[in-house]
Formats: C-alpha cells, sequence, structure tokens
C-alpha cells in the first residue's frame, strides 16, 4: 500500500463579527443610518434574484440575509433616537440645574 501524501490544509481564520449595534467606528455608523434612511425613503425593491445571482447564493438566503440586516438597522435606529433623546434630557436637566444655582 502507498504511503499516505500529507495534504497542507489552510486553516481560514475569519474576522470576529461585528455587531451593528456595536460599531466601533460612529463615522460609519452614520453613514449606515443615512443610507437606510436614503432606502426606506425611495421606496426601493430589492431584486433578491439578482443580489442572489451577484453573492453566488439562492433567492431565499438573499431574502434572509436582509430581513436579518434589516432588523439589525431598525435596532440601530431605535438604540440612535433613545440615546439622542437622552442627550436632549441631560441637557435639559443640566441647563435647570444651572438656572436653580
Amino acid at each position: 500500500m502507498a504511503p499516505k501524501q500529507e495534504t497542507s490544509k489552510k486553516v481560514v481564520k475569519r474576522a470576529p463579527a461585528n455587531s451593528p449595534a456595536k460599531l466601533k467606528d460612529p463615522e460609519l455608523k452614520k453613514q449606515l443610518l443615512f443610507l437606510w434612511s436614503c432606502f426606506k425613503s425611495a421606496d426601493a425593491n430589492v431584486n433578491f434574484a439578482t443580489v442572489a445571482h451577484q453573492y453566488g447564493i439562492k433567492n431565499s438566503a438573499a431574502q434572509k440575509r436582509f430581513s436579518r440586516l434589516k432588523r439589525k438597522i431598525e435596532e440601530m435606529e431605535a438604540a440612535e433616537k433613545a440615546n439622542s433623546s437622552n442627550d436632549e434630557a441631560g441637557a435639559d436637566t443640566e441647563l435647570e440645574e444651572k438656572d436653580d444655582a
């Protein structure tokens, strides 16, 4: 029997998946939310067949990826609105405290 040849196995390390809700670059987050706002206001329809073909995946997989992305971006929007309303409330409280002093 012939000796087995060792095949070199390449280990591919994937970068850790960052949750869009926890993006480190605030400018990127702002740009993503801006793009999402443009997409929603345009009443755009996604051609999932074209997207699926472009990425070599099934239509259903493209739809699922989009729905997951949509959910994450909507969570980001909600968090951004909550943060901005908290910031505004905090600014109002600070002004009231200064007026009382």
